[in-house]
């Protein structure tokens, strides 16, 4: 069985090829879940609230518990992963 997480949610692909949550065995597709860690809700912008809107950047994203994941784009092309992205999100909120 594949598995995976889904904004910080174990998600799982059953036979069908459905991917699911696995705390209730619901679909992913058209259920928007809080973020697993922060447990708040994606606003309309469509920003992780857990970062807010990150300066300069086109896309970014908090990992949701998994800092491997975590990530923010500039229109530049520069990309920054992982840790980098945390110190990212981290220096923003000392500023704030």
């Amino acid at each position: 069985m594949r598995t995976g997480h889904l904004r910080g949610h174990q998600i799982y692909c059953d036979d069908h090829d459905v991917w699911r949550y696995v705390d209730n065995n619901e679909p992913t597709v058209g259920a928007e879940r809080p973020c697993g860690v922060c447990l708040v809700a994606t606003g309309p912008s469509g920003h992780d609230p857990c970062i807010g809107e990150v300066p300069g950047a086109i896309n970014a994203c908090c990992g949701h518990g998994n800092d491997d994941e975590a990530y923010v784009q500039y229109p530049d092309g520069v990309r920054l992963d992982g840790m980098d992205a945390m110190r990212v999100f981290q220096t923003e909120k000392t500023d704030e």
